[in-house]
This record gives structure tokens, C-alpha cells and sequence, in this order.
């Protein structure tokens, strides 16, 4: 019984890693001032899959499903696109010294 939980969640951990490394790479493509513009909380995502992990993985796969198809990530990769749109014209917008 013991060795079939265990086994249980050692597998949701290895499925469940590459499915949380996919949410990191998606939440790392918003910048922080996004997140606080926004009024989201980044931090209450990040929780949710440390405890989804702890509990066997299996909730943080779930957590990542919930992610993916969430009116919050369209909303805030909107406003990331923004930002960066910004941060380019911004960019190319500033004049440029030129050294001797």
C-alpha cells in the first residue's frame, strides 16, 4: 500500500515536471510591471503549483490546464505585448551618441 502511494507520487512528479516547466517559461514571458499594472498576483500561481507539486504533482498539472485556459494569461500576454512594443519604440525612438 505504502509502496503504491509512493510509486504513485513519484509518477505524478515526473509527469508533472515538464508540464510546470512549460508554466515557468509561460509565466516567465510577463514582466513583473505587467503583473502589478494589471492588479494579477503572480505569486498566488506560483504557490498553487509548489503545493500542486508537493501533493504528488498530479493538482499542478491541473493548475497548469487551468492557467493555459484562463481569461487572466490572454489578458496579461495582451499587456506583455504591449509593454514590450512600448519598451521597443521607446528604444528606437531615443537618439544614439556617437563615440569618436
Amino acid at each position: 500500500m505504502v509502496a503504491d502511494l509512493a510509486l504513485l507520487w513519484l509518477a505524478g512528479i515526473l509527469v508533472a515536471t515538464p508540464v510546470v516547466w512549460w508554466w515557468a517559461r509561460d509565466m516567465a514571458r510577463i514582466p513583473r510591471p505587467v503583473w502589478y499594472w494589471t492588479g494579477r498576483h503572480r505569486q498566488t500561481w506560483t504557490r498553487g503549483i509548489g503545493v500542486g507539486l508537493l501533493l504528488s504533482g498530479w493538482p499542478a498539472i491541473v493548475i497548469v490546464v487551468v492557467w493555459a485556459r484562463s481569461a487572466e494569461r490572454v489578458e496579461l500576454l495582451d499587456e506583455a505585448h504591449d509593454f514590450y512594443s512600448r519598451l521597443r519604440l521607446h528604444h528606437d525612438s531615443t537618439p544614439t551618441r556617437r563615440t569618436r
